[in-house]
């Protein structure tokens, strides 16, 4: 069982470090212009694409596993959210060249390889056009953590910070931020959304979740947080494409 199809299978909305709640923090903290253009990569069961359509962006969402595209298409029709969604590959965006003002990601990069996706990710963006990229990182090098995050999550690499700001500018992105997100509440991944942070829309595969490959996961998953929670944090990454 991998960490995507587990996302899937419950139809979490949230499942990035400081859940819904983040998310909603993030883009007070920067409110984005009207009408702006904006691809999320990755964006699982679509809360956040149906949530930026809502607060009035153009929203084109992309995510590689058609179950999550399935649950993310219902939860619009249900949400009544003017949403895109296209099925597609992080490090292969099926995007013309400065097509788009933001690109938002929330906890994906992680799993791909960093520099392919943030490599695609400028390419996309519109001259001017900026990254917001919400990312575990771990504290201090530790490669226990790092394989036993590869063998659970299937992760590519586990980053420090200054490692993810070197690659936002590798990729050509400029000014690079780190917002630490003070109120965060959910520092890792898995955890669900904390009351009143609750996803009404949330669409459960209820005869698969009793399953010994979902149980096992789960404990794993939980085994994990209580082994190596306090050796991980996160923050959002925010990088800027040249004007010209």
């Amino acid at each position: 069982m991998k960490y995507a199809d587990m996302i899937a299978l419950t139809g979490e909305g949230a499942a990035h470090p400081g859940g819904f709640e983040g998310t909603v923090r993030l883009l007070k903290a920067f409110p984005f212009p009207q009408g702006s253009t904006i691809l999320e990569v990755g964006c699982g069961t679509g809360r956040t694409a149906c949530y930026l359509a809502e607060l009035g962006y153009s929203v084109t969402a992309l995510d590689h596993n058609p179950r999550m595209l399935a649950k993310a298409r219902a939860r619009a029709r249900v949400e009544q959210a003017d949403v895109r969604f296209v099925e597609g590959d992080l490090a292969y965006l099926p995007f013309e060249d400065n097509t788009f003002d933001y690109v938002f990601a929330e906890s994906v990069t992680l799993f791909v390889d960093p520099d392919a996706a943030f490599s695609e990710y400028a390419r996309v963006l519109a001259p001017g056009g900026r990254l917001f990229d919400r990312e575990l990182f771990g504290k201090r090098k530790n490669r226990k953590l790092e394989n036993k995050m590869r063998e659970l999550y299937g992760i590519h690499s586990l980053p420090l910070i200054g490692d993810w700001v070197e690659r936002l500018r590798a990729a050509g992105l400029t000014h690079p931020q780190v917002w630490a997100d003070e109120g965060r509440a959910q520092p890792l991944p898995g955890t669900q959304d904390a009351i009143p942070w609750g996803d009404p829309n949330q669409i459960l595969d209820v005869s698969r979740l009793m399953d010994p490959e979902v149980t096992d996961f789960m404990e794993q998953n939980q085994s994990f947080i209580s082994q190596y929670g306090t050796e991980l944090s996160y923050a959002v990454l925010i990088g800027s494409k040249p004007a010209g």
